[in-house]
């Protein structure tokens, strides 16, 4: 806490489903009852992964954060592993993408405008990462467009059925 320069923390998340989760989970719990951490939860758990942990650990987590996919998934799907492919391998699949490409064109937007709208107009909140500041300014430019709902079943149709990560 003396690092952050605070008294508590938001919230805390697991950041996937470790063989400790359960211990992590316990540990989190009583540092929320201490006042330090005020929500709790957990990230990548898949649909099995998520109903086990909430059965053991004695309160629901407030978030289960989970990464979402252009074309066709969630990880709460049934996505195949992605290999051995690197992070810049995957990024540069999707920044490839046909689809998105194609719509992106209609609307005057980049690849990643297009897949990020298409989350944001189905719901999906949406936390994009980039360390480039072009593209964060990129990010927040998506708001004067719209998908219309050809779009959308376009993109959402299933491509390779695989996540653009390495999880599971």
């Amino acid at each position: 806490m003396n690092d952050l320069q605070t008294d508590y923390v938001d919230l805390f998340l697991i950041h996937e489903p470790y063989d400790e989760s359960r211990l992590m989970y316990r540990a989190m719990k009583e540092a929320r009852e201490a006042g330090k951490i005020k929500a709790v939860g957990i990230s990548n758990f898949n649909g099995r992964r998520y109903s086990d942990f909430v059965k053991s650990c004695g309160l629901i987590p407030a978030v289960n954060q989970v990464v979402s996919f252009i074309n066709g998934g969630s990880f709460s799907g049934s996505l195949a592993y992605a290999g051995a492919e690197s992070v810049r391998q995957r990024k540069e699949r999707f920044f490839r993408n046909a689809v998105l490409t194609e719509i992106g064109k209609k609307y005057g937007k980049s690849v990643g405008q297009t897949g990020l709208k298409s989350l944001i107009r189905t719901g999906v909140s949406a936390v994009p990462k980039s360390s480039s500041v072009e593209r964060m300014k990129e990010n927040i430019d998506i708001f004067d467009f719209d998908l219309d709902e050809e779009d959308l079943s376009k993109i959402s149709a299933p491509d390779e059925n695989r996540t653009l990560f390495g999880w599971y």
